[in-house]
């Protein structure tokens, strides 16, 4: 069912929470991955470095302090668990199965609660990961297609093709063979 002609690529999805997990935490760390490689860094540095009574609360060198940074990374994965959970079961447009249809014309999205088409120009980036497809519609927005919905192996690199044709430097996509 996800092939009906050479210049359509048909994908059916039904989101799991490993999946839209993956990509919340793709999404997380490729906007804020500077900001927790300065904090790990730093926080380190400038803790044992700081001289005795300036930046540190006590003289303790045992002081539970210098774990502030893995803590709130695993604050902010936690986090993220939470939401990604809360967001698919709360929405019924990411329960149910969706088809997506990729053409020169753009994308379409049907599902049981909406649908709705997106030219290419509409298109904001598009990257290619291990397991999916992110396909961003605005900053916020994106669809996911896990690679795992494509019945043939084919389709993935025609799709990786097309990202790659329509959206050009916008598609940081896997080079086909």
């Amino acid at each position: 069912m996800n092939t009906q002609s050479t210049d359509v690529i048909e994908v059916d999805v039904r989101l799991t929470l490993q999946d839209y997990l993956l990509a919340s935490y793709w999404v997380l760390f490729r906007r804020l991955w500077w900001f927790l490689m300065i904090l790990m860094l730093s926080y380190p540095a400038v803790y044992f470095t700081a001289p005795a009574g300036s930046l540190r609360l006590t003289t303790d060198p045992g002081s539970l302090r210098i774990f502030f940074p893995a803590a709130l990374l695993i604050f902010v994965l936690i986090g993220t668990f939470l939401a990604a959970r809360r967001n698919l079961k709360r929405h019924a447009a990411l329960q149910g199965e969706i088809r997506y249809s990729f053409s020169r014309d753009g994308i379409s999205a049907a599902g049981s609660v909406s649908s709705g088409q997106t030219g290419w120009k509409g298109v904001g980036d598009a990257f290619e990961t291990k397991r999916s497809f992110l396909i961003f519609i605005s900053k916020n927005v994106l669809y996911v297609i896990p690679k795992r919905c494509f019945r043939e192996g084919e389709d993935v690199i025609r799709l990786r093709r097309l990202l790659a044709e329509m959206l050009g430097r916008k598609a940081r996509v896997r080079k086909s063979g």
